[in-house]
């Protein structure tokens, strides 16, 4: 997808506008991703209703002028205007006919690779393509993990047994998009273990100070993804609320964890470990439990360094 994006190294500017937006600049979308670049699939533009391509265009030109600046498909058109508008450009010579041809090109092999223009509307993958693709789906999640903090030198839990009390706890805001925000694949791997598991979400701060010698150990694992439409990763109000007794002091088998955003080391400075899984697919949880266990190490490095109140955080 090409977006509204002037790029001055490619393009000058030309008026109090500065350089023309990506979806109106061949030198971007042709000299530098086609050529260049050996970009070989379909260009996408972003809508085309956004003024960051409408204030540079005549409302009738805007389809015209994206599809010639080299995009394949129109985002947002309006094909009983655009349509004639794309039309009038090829019979005035504004537009080539080759150009057409090509992005209707683009168009249909990309159609073609995912099966629409076959009876089955998509080509299903064999038993031996979903084995390779999970395999490395466990791979990657297992090579991510990073260990930020482990201050405590709690990590790994080594001395668990088989029929040991846990307690995992779920941070996050539930009944929002995405799937998995419960993490209760972490419980499926625990028990699998043969640990009894307790599952608290979003509990109250007395909960967790009363629920300290009750268990052998409690995971806290924070599931805050970006496309929450809470719109904020932050911890707020109750969420945060949950760690203001510090439960966690004198209680050594504590462990934090973020399967989503990477900063929650910023919001909560005093824990003594933390661990970065950045995604809460089953994958995901998965690697998490083999790693508190011991069963694999942590090879991930952190995407981002953290000042915080109690110190600087680099890479893991």
């Amino acid at each position: 997808m090409i977006g509204h994006l002037a790029l001055p190294f490619q393009d000058d500017e030309k008026n109090y506008l500065g350089p023309p937006p990506a979806t109106l600049s061949k030198k971007i979308q042709i000299d530098l991703l086609r050529k260049k670049l050996g970009f070989k699939g379909l260009i996408v533009s972003d809508a085309i209703s956004m003024i960051g391509i409408n204030a540079h265009v005549k409302p009738d030109e805007v389809a015209v002028r994206n599809i010639a600046a080299g995009s394949d498909m129109v985002l947002f058109a309006r094909p009983q205007d655009d349509s004639i508008n794309i039309l009038k450009a090829l019979q005035d010579k504004t537009i080539s006919e080759a150009r057409i041809n090509s992005a209707v090109q683009y168009i249909l092999e990309l159609k073609a690779r995912v099966g629409l223009l076959d009876d089955i509307k998509f080509n299903a993958p064999t038993p031996e393509e979903i084995k390779r693709y999970r395999q490395a789906d466990q791979e990657i999640a297992e090579k991510s993990i990073t260990l930020i903090r482990n201050e405590n030198k709690l990590l790994p839990l080594k001395k668990l047994k088989k029929g040991d009390k846990i307690l995992t706890v779920t941070i996050g805001y539930m009944g929002k998009t995405g799937r998995n925000r419960d993490l209760k694949g972490v419980d499926k791997e625990l028990t699998k273990r043969g640990f009894e598991v307790t599952h608290l979400v979003n509990p109250q701060h007395y909960q967790l100070l009363k629920a300290r010698g009750q268990y052998r150990a409690i995971f806290i694992n924070i599931s805050i993804l970006p496309h929450s439409t809470t719109g904020t990763m932050r911890m707020t109000g109750k969420l945060i609320m949950t760690f203001w007794r510090a439960f966690w002091v004198s209680y050594d088998n504590v462990v934090f964890t973020s399967f989503g955003s990477p900063y929650h080391l910023h919001e909560l400075p005093s824990i003594p470990n933390y661990t970065n899984v950045y995604s809460n697919t089953p994958s995901s949880q998965k690697a998490a439990v083999k790693f508190w266990l011991g069963e694999i190490e942590a090879h991930g490095k952190s995407p981002v360094n953290i000042n915080g109140r109690a110190g600087t955080f680099q890479t893991g």
